[in-house]
């Protein structure tokens, strides 16, 4: 039976030497239409310059109009800029890959046009070019740079040819969501300030520092804090073009690490092990803790989960207190995800107790987070709001805007879940507002997420999906799973409220399988609870009971009672 496609078509620029990006490119969207995009109705086009049909005129006038038929438009840039293009001699661009960005943007800023996203990614290069970049790689950072003074476009870095192919698949899931949507408006490649990235305080503590590249270490952080990160990364660069400064492959590693480029990071880590060989325990404890941050942000928990216990060993070894402080809130995070909130309970409070001994309150700050979060969890509403303005007035007292946002959304979020909707409205605006100020992207996610639950709470389910939309869009960016989850699962429950119970289980759908993804025990349960009711509204009250027998072992499984009490009266209600 011959069913109808829309199809979509994405145009990729770039100069030579990443025709390993492009083949995977062309691969991946052939992948997705045979195992997604056909399934739902949509079919995505890939199209470069190989596409373009000979002919008399101009050949790059000729890819130009490729362009300008598309409706996607992805840009890459590695360590070339490319050549001229072939136009006139009072052309004002200076590469052929210069002149398509130029023809995408125009069409991207016409309202009428039909091209709706432009996306740039660039392929690291090695600190060695940064250090003595050529007349092309020049031209490339300039370009970034500009992007990023701009800050009009999206654009990613990335490592590994992994990399892109998974924020490629991120893309068009986040496509083929717009079109199941009708979401095909402009905007959401407009990217705001890149999120601050101040110096690292979740990353294991170096000793009192003696590099010898401190100032330019300090000035690469100032650059970052800035959202000046070309710049920033030339200037980590250049700390460890000397190839034996520990605390500047520790710098570098955890810029890389905070710009989402994990692979490159866990280099600079190894590279610490390596100079420490045997004989400087710190910095072994150093590098283990931070490669364990890598695994864990990865996805790898049991693989996190050894790199901190063998941090943890070294520092508990040598007395370095601080250092076994940030082991034990990382460590605690992974307990908690695992569901052992006993566990996790003791180790964030070890923290706490050793981030104090040694006057470290950042740790303790983070400790207090943790365990606010973790209460809120085992609804244990009161605890959970001491441990937050802890948290809140160790980041007031430090002056740290960023911590400040973050403590004031989860107050919100704890708030909503208790029901004082007002003091939730009050924290989740301030929260909103700092975040905005300082283009702390994670910041806003929450605190959009939060105000639309509010709103719909209120009855306002047309205002409360559009922050839900706002929030999704920023994790899809900010590759935060969890966000994604979260956000999918607030859009299922708005569509199951319109009584769109097909759209509802699609979306509660995809966050299970994400929560699941992430080993998330808390979101798969609440992912079953939401699927268990729309299976009942339905009049499939047996399925509606096996994912609600799912969602109650899981939150049993974790001592979370009150929640397990929840789904118990759900099924009773069934009988």
């Amino acid at each position: 039976m011959a069913r109808d496609l829309k199809e979509y078509s994405i145009f990729f620029a770039s100069p030579g030497g990443l025709q390993k990006e492009r083949l995977a490119f062309r691969d991946i969207i052939t992948e997705y239409n045979q195992l997604e995009s056909g399934q739902r109705g949509i079919h995505f086009v890939a199209v470069g310059w190989e596409d373009t049909q000979p002919g008399i005129g101009r050949p790059q006038a000729k890819i130009n109009e490729e362009i300008r038929g598309s409706d996607y438009f992805l840009l890459m840039f590695w360590d070339r800029w490319g050549t001229p293009p072939d136009s006139a001699e009072n052309s004002p661009y200076t590469s052929g890959t210069e002149e398509e960005y130029y023809v995408a943007k125009g069409c991207y800023d016409d309202p009428q046009h039909s091209l709706r996203e432009i996306a740039v990614f660039f392929k690291g290069v090695s600190s060695a070019q940064l250090n003595d970049p050529g007349p092309q790689l020049k031209n490339v950072l300039r370009f970034r740079e500009k992007l990023e003074t701009s800050r009009e476009l999206l654009f990613r870095a990335f490592d590994r040819e992994a990399e892109f192919e998974r924020h490629l698949r991120g893309l068009l899931a986040q496509w083929r969501r717009d079109h199941e949507d009708g979401n095909l408006g402009k905007g959401r490649s407009g990217s705001p300030r890149p999120p601050l990235m101040p110096p690292p305080s979740d990353e294991i503590s170096a000793p009192k520092s003696t590099s010898p590249n401190q100032a330019l270490l300090e000035e690469a952080w100032r650059c970052a804090e800035a959202g000046r990160l070309t710049e920033a990364e030339t200037l980590f660069a250049r700390a460890v073009a000397r190839g034996d400064d520990p605390e500047g492959f520790r710098g570098y590693g955890a810029f890389l690490l905070r710009a989402g480029r994990r692979a490159q990071a866990e280099v600079m880590f190894d590279r610490i092990l390596e100079l420490a060989s045997a004989s400087d325990k710190t910095w072994q404890a150093i590098a283990y803790g931070n490669i364990g941050l890598v695994r864990e942000l990865s996805g790898d928990f049991a693989g996190a989960e050894e790199m901190h216990r063998k941090s943890l060993a070294i520092h508990q070894e040598l007395g370095r207190l601080d250092g076994m402080a940030q082991v034990q809130n990382n460590l605690g995070i992974i307990e908690k995800r695992k569901g052992h909130f006993a566990e996790a309970e003791q180790l964030f409070h070890l923290a706490l107790e050793n981030g104090r001994k040694a006057d470290r309150d950042d740790i303790e700050g983070r400790a207090y987070n943790n365990l606010g979060l973790l209460y809120r969890d085992k609804k244990e509403f009161e605890q959970s709001e001491g441990a937050h303005l802890e948290a809140l007035a160790i980041a007031e007292r430090r002056g740290r805007t960023q911590e400040i946002a973050t403590a004031c959304a989860n107050l919100g979020v704890l708030n909503f879940d208790w029901g004082r909707l007002v003091a939730a409205e009050e924290m989740f605006s301030r929260a909103l507002s700092l975040s905005r100020q300082l283009g702390f992207q994670e910041g806003i996610a929450i605190s959009s997420a939060g105000l639309g639950a509010i709103l719909f709470s209120q009855g306002n389910a047309e205002h409360a999906e559009s922050s839900f939309r706002e929030a999704l869009n920023i994790n899809v960016q900010m590759e935060r799973s969890e966000g994604v989850a979260s956000s999918l699962l607030n859009l299922g429950v708005i569509e199951m409220q319109r009584n769109q119970m097909e759209s509802a289980e699609r979306f509660l759908q995809t966050a299970l399988s994400t929560y699941s993804e992430i080993g998330e025990p808390v979101g798969q349960a609440a992912s079953e609870e939401y699927l268990g009711e729309v299976h009942r509204r339905r009049g499939d009250t047996e399925r509606a009971r096996q994912l609600w027998n799912q969602a109650h072992q899981r939150f049993e499984k974790m001592g979370l009672s009150a929640r397990a009490e929840g789904t118990l009266k759900r099924l009773r209600a069934l009988r």
